[in-house]
C-alpha cells in the first residue's frame, strides 16, 4: 500500500522572504537555499527528510505573485504576501506547530 504525504500551504503577512526562509530553516534544522525560475521568480527551497520512506519532501517559500502572468499566485490570498508550500510530508503535525509558532498561517492542507 502506498504511503499518503501530507501538501500543505501557509501564508505570511511579512513581506521579507529572506527573514522568513531563514526562520524556517531554523525551525526545521534543515538549510533554505536561495533559487530563481523565470516561472515563479526568486524563491527558497528545502528537501529535509520528512517522509518515511524514498520521496524527498520538500519546502518552497516564494512571493504570492506570478511574474509570469502578473497576478497573485493564490488570488483568495491577497493579504499574504508570502507563500510557504510544502510537499511529501508523512507527518505535519510537528511541521505545523513549528510553522504556526514562526506567524505563519495555514490556508490548506491535503492529504493524499
Amino acid at each position: 500500500m502506498k504511503e499518503k504525504h501530507w501538501y500543505a500551504m501557509y501564508g505570511s503577512v511579512e513581506d521579507d522572504i529572506s527573514s522568513i526562509a531563514e526562520s524556517v530553516a531554523n525551525a526545521i534544522e534543515t538549510p533554505m537555499q536561495a533559487r530563481h525560475s523565470s516561472y515563479i521568480g526568486d524563491y527558497w527551497m528545502a528537501s529535509p527528510n520528512m517522509s518515511h520512506d524514498s520521496l524527498k519532501s520538500e519546502i518552497r517559500i516564494r512571493m504570492n505573485y506570478d511574474p509570469q502572468f502578473g497576478g497573485l499566485e493564490e488570488p483568495d490570498h491577497p493579504q499574504f504576501p508570502i507563500l510557504v508550500y510544502i510537499s511529501r510530508v508523512s507527518d505535519i503535525d510537528s511541521l505545523d506547530k513549528k510553522l504556526i509558532s514562526l506567524n505563519l498561517q495555514r490556508l490548506a492542507a491535503k492529504l493524499l
